[in-house]
């Protein structure tokens, strides 16, 4: 019976934790918010049975150091979760650098549950972005950030011992930003691993 239990519980884990997309937080650009500044926004993803809302926040601490934070709900196949995460972020290239990109070291934590699954994520990686003006003065930013997110996840249905699972994958996320204004701007992005998604939205710097 106990053997049972446990299958059980494994089962639970093994199917449910694949539909659990990345927490944390979703930048489009390398360069660390200003000191005292604050960036806020939105946005959509979709994937496979997945539909995802989340809305962010980024405080600019110290000089070339800022920490975001996110909020999200999230349904697959009708089944609704909550999640939040949160990063900090190092700019590894100077203002002053005459290379062509920004740089930024990465590292994050964050969780989703539902459906008797909680699954903690922690992210670490860099993001490079390069801003390009068009003849119109517009801002066109392409971006890029590899990672690789160390994965726990648990699994405790009701009446069933817990069963846990850890993991270590990469994950690419690729895309681009344009400026509407000098504050805000809206976004592209690609994401391959842990789960493929594709996301639009916006940031405005307050």
């Amino acid at each position: 019976m106990r053997l049972a239990a446990i299958l059980s519980a494994t089962l639970l884990l093994v199917f449910c934790s694949p539909t659990f997309a990345q927490v944390f937080y979703q930048y489009p650009d390398a360069p660390t918010v200003e000191a005292g500044r604050f960036d806020v926004g939105t946005y959509l993803s979709g994937g496979e049975d997945l539909f995802r809302w989340g809305g962010f926040g980024r405080l600019g601490i110290v000089h070339y150091w800022d920490v975001g934070f996110e909020v999200l709900v999230e349904s697959f196949n009708g089944d609704w979760r909550g999640g939040a995460g949160g990063d900090l972020r190092y700019q590894l290239l100077p203002t002053t650098s005459k290379l062509p990109f920004d740089l930024s070291a990465d590292v994050g934590f964050g969780f989703a549950s539902g459906n008797d699954v909680t699954i903690y994520q922690a992210p670490v990686g860099a993001i490079i972005s390069s801003p390009l003006k068009t003849d119109n003065g517009t801002l066109i930013t392409p971006f890029l950030g590899v990672y690789a997110v160390f994965t726990r996840t648990k699994a405790t249905p009701s009446g069933l011992p817990e069963v846990s699972d850890n993991d270590v994958e990469a994950m690419l996320r690729g895309g681009v930003s344009v400026g509407l204004t000098e504050n805000l701007k809206i976004y592209g992005t690609l994401q391959l691993g842990p789960q493929d998604l594709g996301s639009l939205g916006l940031s405005y710097r307050l």
